[in-house]
């Protein structure tokens, strides 16, 4: 047996988005709580975590992982307590020097992190600037300015996203004067002198992605602006000088970070990304302030090929000239990781890999706790070092902070479960919250076969490689030929859909659709471009239980298509409006009618059905609009009763109707965050939603069920099977049969429409067929 711990990780893994793009997609959206809002933590809901917490055999690091950390802050007097903003997990504190931690911020309106700050003398008083400065795919934008003064177990929001912006990159609080407060976001410096209440732009022209201040003289401050520079402000922020002396031209550089040093604050480093977003442009040092500067050559290009998203500076606060830097990861001598120099600038070590202990890729930040001690936040969440860099701690057993991009559910064995992570592979769990990583980097689309409890596939992003497993157990890659034919190619939510009717049929989708009839040995391609036939590629697709030979497939720019002949002809069914304005994110089929559909559209947050295989569409968003969703990633449809009930994730959480998209509602006890994938199984009546920043979690639908039939849903058609007892409710009466997975007719008998029968079957998968309708149900 094989214990896959594969290795996959890309060199430069992550996806780029220009600023102007980032900026581009908040044009019009307004906050989601108004200023003066209060909030705590809400009580435990029906939701039931699953983890993972942690993920093991993660192949990079030494090992143990969680999630992506942004940022750290350290207590100023006790190192024991330390504060961690997660990309998409909010906030959370350790009182244990990291062996445990605790989430502060789930009730917020939004757990998207961009960076903390206490005010100095008062570590009960924190700020938490929302929206991730870190220029990536699924950099996520915030909420605005939230405030705390009790550590962190309530939140009043103090500033709104057209105030202080959306993407808040540092916070900083004048320690003679906290009424004075600044902030560095998209929006440049954004400076108030009455505590929050009113707020002025008092440096403006591009994003800031760094300010310090002098220790020594809190009205010295610098700003680090996108394509500008670094930029001096000498009375607490109200005027600001661009620095220039040794320092290169305006637009040869992108990404800009600094660092003074605590023990001689005239001693001040800088890194600048170079103008492709990716390499190093250069390492500069200050011995006057930021007078004057000099670049330091030879130094290792640690940023690329991700400069714009991991870059971050840090100097040792008893030693100027001890300086760390943080980039990617050594993936070989031409890559690096977190660098230390011990001369200021001039020569350089990758302390990456310790002697004992190793850090996962892409640095975020560094921060030193009470004790001295150096504090890491990358991808793989939080470690820490006592010696400078030569061991490191890893703090990840109790985070839970996965950012999840997929999910799949062993259809015999509900608690199987594994999904594709960001930059933590896929994981998987048996039922418990410690998960095996069965996979490395980015990890994408998977799916389980029906018919077997353990064999699945996973994927790296683009689904390329595809590789397929029993278990932990590595069966072999069985990527198809869109690799070596570069189609385009969802990031990690391409479609992967296996054939409801024959578990060795398997769907995948990149801008056109591939398929495999034995297991992956081999595929062959059923589809043109089913895109606009530019930069499109498929997010969507489903193929019909009650007849396999109708697919249908959706879009990043809006089209529907559906064939009724397996592939031979393929039909554009989009509302016209849809087409190059909306991403078709998910589509659901009635199971025993193929021609009803449901599509869910991304960015315009709708819900659409149509009685006619997409010939005609009705709107079935209903009220959802009022929740502001914002972005539908992910829908399922319950088809067991009529009108059937929906689920969407969205970037607000999950939310279902009960009367076929009329009325909706929220189901609470998720934070507010991306839900990128929803999974539902009719037999278990089971919701498990992979959040994109706080794990997998999972749901008990019976009770909302049982509402929506008391509301009026009349039953369809559903199956189960527990302790030898065969419950159904039908389309109609008539003689119903059970069949095994080899196809051998194991019961038959003619019965009402619903009802239950005594039967002994072992376990496995099953189908009960009634005249032309079909249902898969499980024996436990």
């Amino acid at each position: 047996m094989l214990l896959a711990l594969l290795c996959f990780e890309g060199f430069g893994d992550a996806q780029f988005v220009p600023p102007e793009v980032l900026e581009r997609r908040e044009e019009g959206l307004g906050d989601w709580a108004p200023v003066g809002a209060r909030f705590s933590n809400p009580k435990a809901g029906p939701w039931e975590f699953l983890g993972p917490r942690p993920i093991y055999g993660e192949s990079w690091s030494d090992g143990t992982v969680s999630g992506r950390v942004v940022y750290i802050l350290p207590h100023p007097t006790d190192e024991n307590i330390v504060y961690i903003a997660a990309a998409q997990g909010g906030v959370w504190r350790t009182t244990d020097g990291g062996v445990t931690w605790e989430p502060l911020t789930d009730g917020l309106p939004s757990i998207s992190s961009g960076a903390l700050a206490f005010e100095p003398g008062n570590p009960q008083v924190i700020y938490y600037g929302t929206g991730e400065m870190h220029l990536c795919g699924d950099c996520s934008s915030g909420d605005g300015l939230f405030k705390s003064t009790d550590g962190g177990q309530t939140w009043t929001k103090i500033a709104g996203r057209d105030e202080v912006g959306y993407y808040i990159s540092k916070i900083y609080v004048h320690p003679n004067n906290p009424n004075v407060i600044l902030v560095a976001s998209n929006r440049g410096v954004v400076r108030s002198t009455d505590g929050g209440q009113t707020w002025q732009v008092t440096l403006s022209g591009s994003w800031v992605t760094d300010l310090v201040a002098r220790p020594d003289n809190p009205d010295v401050v610098y700003a680090g602006m996108i394509f500008y520079g670094i930029y001096r402000s000498t009375d607490g922020g109200q005027t600001w000088t661009r620095l220039s002396n040794g320092l290169p031209a305006q637009n040869q550089f992108t990404r800009v970070q600094i660092a003074i040093a605590p023990s001689n604050p005239d001693t001040m480093y800088a890194s600048f990304t170079a103008s492709d977003w990716q390499s190093l442009e250069g390492f500069y040092c200050s011995g006057d302030g930021g007078n004057s500067w000099t670049e330091r050559s030879g130094t290792p290009d640690y940023l690329y090929p991700q400069g714009f998203y991991d870059h971050t500076v840090a100097v040792d606060p008893k030693n100027s000239q001890v300086v760390y830097a943080g980039g990617v990861y050594p993936y070989n001598i031409f890559y690096h990781g977190l660098m230390k120099s011990t001369n200021a600038g001039r020569t350089w070590s990758d302390i990456t890999i310790g002697s004992s202990g190793t850090l996962h890729p892409d640095i975020h930040f560094l921060a030193f706790d009470a004790a001295g001690d150096l504090w890491v936040a990358c991808d793989g969440g939080v470690w820490e070092s006592t010696d400078g860099g030569n061991t490191w701690i890893n703090h990840n057993q109790d985070l839970e902070v996965t950012q999840f991009y997929t999910v799949a559910v062993s259809f015999v064995n509900p608690d199987i479960v594994q999904g594709g992570a960001q930059d933590n592979g896929s994981p998987r769990t048996e039922g418990t919250l410690d998960w095996q990583e069965l996979s490395g980097g980015d990890g994408g689309s998977t799916a389980f076969l029906w018919d077997q409890p353990t064999v699945s596939y996973t994927s790296y992003v683009y689904l390329d490689p595809l590789y397929k497993f029993d278990g932990t157990t590595y069966l072999g890659q069985v990527t198809g030929p869109w690799s070596s034919n570069n189609d385009r190619a969802s990031w990690a939510n391409a479609p992967l859909v296996v054939d409801p009717v024959d578990p060795q049929t398997v769907y995948a989708g990149t801008y056109r659709v591939w398929k495999t009839t034995d297991g992956g040995g081999s595929w062959s391609l059923i589809s043109g471009d089913l895109t606009n036939g530019s930069d499109g590629y498929l997010l969507a697709m489903a193929v019909a239980p009650s007849n396999n030979q109708v697919i249908y497939t959706g879009s990043s720019d809006g089209r529907l298509y559906v064939t009724t002949n397996g592939g031979g002809s393929w039909a554009l069914r989009s509302e016209a409006w849809w087409v190059d304005s909306t991403e078709i994110e998910d589509i659901a089929v009635d199971p025993n009618d193929p021609n009803r559909v449901y599509v869910a559209l991304g960015s315009e947050a709708q819900v659409w059905t149509s009685p006619d295989g997409g010939q005609t569409w009705l709107n079935a968003t209903g009220n959802l609009g009022s929740f502001d969703p914002r972005y539908i990633f992910s829908m399922e449809v319950d088809f067991g009763v009529s009108p059937p009930v929906i689920y969407v994730g969205t970037k607000r959480g999950v939310y279902a109707s009960l009367d076929g998209g009329v009325n909706w509602m929220r189901l609470d006890g998720l934070p507010y965050l991306d839900v990128y994938e929803l999974y539902y199984n009719p037999n278990t009546q089971y919701l498990y939603a992979a959040t994109h920043g706080r794990g997998m979690w999972r749901r008990d639908m019976g009770a909302l069920y049982q509402l929506a039939k008391e509301q009026g849903s009349r039953p369809r058609f559903w199956v189960s099977y527990s302790r030898g007892e065969l419950r159904f409710s039908l389309p109609a009466p008539g003689r119903a049969q059970v069949f095994d997975v080899s196809g051998r007719l194991v019961w038959s008998e003619a019965v009402g429409k619903r009802g239950s029968v005594r039967i002994d079957l072992e376990p496995g998968v099953y189908l009960l067929k009634l005249g032309h309708w079909a249902r898969k149900f499980v024996a436990f």
